[in-house]
């Protein structure tokens, strides 16, 4: 099943003080475990990977009480094998270019590097499909050392005034290390970014409301679906799919299942879809269903 995204509204967070969705790592929709050799979001809404081809894993692990950490989880990310990558990041895309227009932010976090690198923050204002060249700043300097400690970096951020904005405008949060070796382990967790000239406590999000905002851009699930006869045609089994959350965008829906042969995705929209499908046998009235829908920037 696919559908092409379109634009939707933009989520409104103003009660929040923390812009970074799932700062503290605690929601894996995907899995919490990954050997990959690409770029992609692995941790909800982090996107993880370097400038050469490379190879890594990229794991939820216990933060084992760490006094430094509110989370119970850091994103552990090592870098295997790289062909002579410059950096290893792990960046945030939060929605909409207008955010934090013109103000002076600060982005915080925990964490420790295995090497002892070079540490630089970087925040794109994206413009978005068709929008004005995308506008960087920067913070350099630090080093990322072995030991848990919180970094800050703070960075003026320009006015929009007068750019030309597209659909799918964002700004862009990077954590970066540079030159680094093979075998470099990253790990963090608490990633706040606020309005202000320092870092303030990390936010507390409960699970719900932090789930609630991951799945605004991506969603799945598996369960049994009770599914009923149509007339077009006789055999035809038909379910409504609702999602717990409007997501972003229309999705790109996928799916697959167990007892239906020809699957389809109909009607869908940013609030749900109908899923579809001949049944392999006449005596099949419920199945195994599992979809993924996909908004994300």
């Amino acid at each position: 099943m696919t559908r092409s995204r379109e634009t939707g509204d933009v989520g409104y967070r103003a009660y929040k003080k923390n812009l970074i969705i799932n700062g503290n790592m605690s929601i894996w929709q995907r899995g919490t475990t990954f050997a990959i050799s690409a770029s992609g979001i692995y941790a909800d809404r982090w996107v993880v990977g370097a400038d050469a081809v490379f190879t890594a894993s990229v794991d939820r692990v216990d933060s084992k009480d760490l006094d430094l950490i509110t989370s119970p989880y850091l994103i552990s990310s090592r870098l295997i094998t790289s062909a002579g990558a410059t950096h290893f990041d792990h960046i945030q895309k939060i929605e909409d270019v207008h955010t934090l227009s013109g103000k002076t932010v600060t982005l915080s976090f925990v964490g420790a590097c295995s090497k002892n690198l070079p540490l630089e923050i970087h925040i794109i204002q994206d413009f978005g499909d068709g929008g004005s060249t995308s506008v960087t700043v920067s913070s350099v300097g630090q080093l990322f050392i072995q030991s848990y400690n919180k970094y800050e970096a703070t960075l003026d951020l320009p006015s929009v005034s007068g750019k030309t904005i597209g659909p799918n405008s964002a700004l862009l949060v990077y954590i970066r290390v540079t030159n680094p070796p093979n075998d470099t382990y990253v790990q963090l967790s608490d990633v706040q970014l606020e309005e202000g000239s320092s870092a303030t406590p990390f936010e507390y999000v409960s699970p719900q409301q932090n789930l609630a905002e991951c799945q605004r851009y991506y969603q799945k699930s598996e369960y049994v679906v009770s599914m009923h006869n149509t007339t077009e045609p006789a055999t035809l089994r038909r379910a409504n799919i609702v999602f717990p959350v409007t997501m972003r965008v229309i999705p790109i829906t996928s799916g697959t299942q167990s007892g239906l042969n020809n699957i389809e995705g109909t009607g869908q929209n940013r609030g749900g879809f109908t899923i579809s499908g001949i049944p392999t046998s006449q005596a099949v009235e419920s199945l195994i269903t599992s979809w993924i829908a996909d908004a994300e920037l």
